[in-house]
Protein backbone atom coordinates (compact mmCIF):
# COMPACT_ATOMS: atom_id res chain seq x y z
CA UNK A 1 0.00 0.00 0.00
CA UNK A 2 2.93 2.46 0.98
CA UNK A 3 4.38 1.75 -2.56
CA UNK A 4 0.98 2.19 -4.00
CA UNK A 5 0.56 5.82 -2.61
CA UNK A 6 3.91 6.48 -3.42
CA UNK A 7 3.89 5.85 -6.92
CA UNK A 8 0.40 8.18 -6.58
CA UNK A 9 2.55 10.85 -5.14
CA UNK A 10 5.37 10.94 -7.84
CA UNK A 11 2.63 10.87 -10.68
CA UNK A 12 1.14 13.66 -9.22
CA UNK A 13 4.00 16.08 -9.21
CA UNK A 14 5.50 14.74 -12.09
CA UNK A 15 1.32 15.79 -13.90
CA UNK A 16 2.19 19.26 -11.92
CA UNK A 17 5.49 19.49 -12.96
CA UNK A 18 5.04 18.80 -16.55
CA UNK A 19 2.22 21.22 -17.11
CA UNK A 20 4.77 24.17 -15.98
CA UNK A 21 7.45 22.68 -18.80
CA UNK A 22 8.68 25.39 -20.65
CA UNK A 23 7.82 25.10 -24.62
CA UNK A 24 10.94 25.26 -26.95
CA UNK A 25 12.49 24.20 -30.08
CA UNK A 26 10.87 20.52 -31.48
CA UNK A 27 8.86 18.77 -33.20
CA UNK A 28 6.23 17.88 -31.81
CA UNK A 29 3.18 19.08 -29.65
CA UNK A 30 -0.04 17.94 -27.84
CA UNK A 31 -2.17 18.94 -30.80
CA UNK A 32 -0.14 16.57 -32.85
CA UNK A 33 -0.93 14.01 -30.65
CA UNK A 34 -4.30 14.30 -30.36
CA UNK A 35 -4.22 14.40 -34.13
CA UNK A 36 -2.09 10.99 -33.57
CA UNK A 37 -4.80 9.48 -31.29
CA UNK A 38 -7.67 10.81 -33.59
CA UNK A 39 -6.06 9.06 -36.65
CA UNK A 40 -5.42 5.86 -34.51
CA UNK A 41 -9.18 5.72 -33.30
CA UNK A 42 -10.44 5.86 -37.33
CA UNK A 43 -8.52 3.84 -39.06
CA UNK A 44 -7.96 -0.15 -38.02
CA UNK A 45 -3.97 -0.59 -37.54
CA UNK A 46 -4.34 -2.60 -34.74
CA UNK A 47 -2.71 -5.70 -37.16
CA UNK A 48 -0.16 -2.90 -38.51
CA UNK A 49 0.96 -1.43 -34.96
CA UNK A 50 0.81 -5.12 -33.58
CA UNK A 51 3.18 -6.55 -35.66
CA UNK A 52 5.59 -3.52 -35.63
CA UNK A 53 5.74 -3.89 -31.79
CA UNK A 54 6.23 -7.87 -32.33
CA UNK A 55 9.28 -6.52 -34.48
CA UNK A 56 10.40 -5.41 -30.73
CA UNK A 57 10.37 -8.79 -28.92
CA UNK A 58 12.52 -10.57 -31.11
CA UNK A 59 14.76 -7.81 -32.65
CA UNK A 60 18.15 -6.45 -31.48
CA UNK A 61 16.86 -3.14 -29.63
CA UNK A 62 16.93 -3.28 -25.76
CA UNK A 63 14.30 -0.30 -25.50
CA UNK A 64 11.21 0.53 -26.69
CA UNK A 65 9.76 3.69 -26.60
CA UNK A 66 5.60 4.57 -27.33
CA UNK A 67 2.84 6.73 -26.64
CA UNK A 68 -0.07 5.75 -25.04
CA UNK A 69 -3.20 7.09 -25.34
CA UNK A 70 -3.56 9.49 -22.75
CA UNK A 71 -0.33 11.04 -24.40
CA UNK A 72 2.00 9.46 -21.61
CA UNK A 73 6.03 8.42 -23.19
CA UNK A 74 7.14 5.27 -21.83
CA UNK A 75 10.36 4.02 -22.27
CA UNK A 76 10.11 -0.08 -21.76
CA UNK A 77 12.95 -2.71 -21.65
CA UNK A 78 12.07 -5.56 -24.04
CA UNK A 79 13.17 -8.03 -22.04
CA UNK A 80 10.26 -6.69 -19.61
CA UNK A 81 7.22 -6.99 -22.38
CA UNK A 82 4.97 -10.45 -21.49
CA UNK A 83 2.45 -9.79 -24.41
CA UNK A 84 1.59 -8.00 -27.05
CA UNK A 85 -1.96 -8.09 -28.49
CA UNK A 86 -3.06 -5.58 -31.12
CA UNK A 87 -2.19 -2.30 -29.76
CA UNK A 88 -1.59 -3.53 -25.74
CA UNK A 89 1.67 -4.06 -24.30
CA UNK A 90 1.38 -6.31 -21.57
CA UNK A 91 4.22 -5.96 -18.40
CA UNK A 92 5.83 -8.22 -16.93
CA UNK A 93 5.69 -7.27 -13.11
CA UNK A 94 8.76 -5.59 -11.55
CA UNK A 95 9.63 -4.18 -14.72
CA UNK A 96 10.65 -0.79 -14.27
CA UNK A 97 9.55 1.69 -16.79
CA UNK A 98 10.54 5.53 -17.69
CA UNK A 99 7.60 7.55 -18.12
CA UNK A 100 6.74 11.01 -18.27
CA UNK A 101 3.35 13.38 -19.71
CA UNK A 102 4.87 16.26 -22.00
CA UNK A 103 3.38 19.65 -22.07
CA UNK A 104 3.55 22.31 -25.12
CA UNK A 105 6.35 21.78 -27.49
CA UNK A 106 9.11 18.88 -27.52
CA UNK A 107 11.22 16.86 -29.35
CA UNK A 108 10.16 12.58 -29.27
CA UNK A 109 13.66 11.67 -30.27
CA UNK A 110 14.96 13.35 -27.19
CA UNK A 111 12.34 13.01 -24.73
CA UNK A 112 12.75 9.04 -26.00
CA UNK A 113 16.89 9.34 -25.40
CA UNK A 114 16.08 10.94 -21.98
CA UNK A 115 13.39 8.44 -20.83
CA UNK A 116 16.08 5.84 -21.69
CA UNK A 117 18.96 7.50 -19.84
CA UNK A 118 17.23 7.73 -16.71
CA UNK A 119 16.04 4.16 -16.70
CA UNK A 120 19.84 2.70 -17.72
CA UNK A 121 20.89 4.78 -14.63
CA UNK A 122 17.88 4.55 -12.02
CA UNK A 123 17.47 0.47 -10.43
CA UNK A 124 14.59 1.46 -8.57
CA UNK A 125 11.90 3.82 -9.03
CA UNK A 126 12.75 7.16 -8.66
CA UNK A 127 11.22 11.19 -9.85
CA UNK A 128 13.87 13.59 -11.38
CA UNK A 129 12.93 17.58 -11.73
CA UNK A 130 15.84 19.23 -13.98
CA UNK A 131 15.94 23.05 -14.19
CA UNK A 132 18.00 25.23 -15.96
CA UNK A 133 20.18 28.06 -14.19
CA UNK A 134 17.39 30.27 -14.06
CA UNK A 135 15.37 28.04 -12.30
CA UNK A 136 12.66 26.98 -15.03
CA UNK A 137 11.92 22.97 -15.47
CA UNK A 138 13.70 21.87 -18.14
CA UNK A 139 12.38 18.35 -18.27
CA UNK A 140 10.47 15.82 -15.29
CA UNK A 141 10.89 11.57 -15.75
CA UNK A 142 9.69 8.91 -13.39
CA UNK A 143 10.51 5.62 -13.36
CA UNK A 144 8.67 3.06 -11.36
CA UNK A 145 8.31 -0.60 -11.01
CA UNK A 146 5.00 -1.87 -12.77
CA UNK A 147 2.88 -4.59 -11.05
CA UNK A 148 0.29 -7.73 -12.12
CA UNK A 149 -1.92 -6.08 -14.57
CA UNK A 150 0.19 -3.47 -16.10
CA UNK A 151 -0.80 -2.48 -19.95
CA UNK A 152 -0.21 0.28 -22.11
CA UNK A 153 -2.37 0.62 -24.94
CA UNK A 154 -0.05 2.35 -27.42
CA UNK A 155 -0.71 4.83 -30.12
CA UNK A 156 2.56 5.73 -31.89
CA UNK A 157 6.13 3.88 -31.67
CA UNK A 158 8.86 6.40 -31.29
CA UNK A 159 11.75 4.73 -31.15
CA UNK A 160 11.03 2.95 -34.86
CA UNK A 161 11.99 7.49 -35.99
CA UNK A 162 15.69 7.34 -34.63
Amino acid sequence: MKSFLTTALCLAIMTTACSMAPTGNSNSTNSELDEQLRQYQSTNTNSELEQRLRRYQTGSSEYLVVIDKSKAFWAIPVDGIKDIAQNRVYLKRGTIVGMTTPSGSFNEKELAESLIKKLNSSASESFSITTDKNGKLVSTGLTLRVGDNTVVEVIKIVTEDY
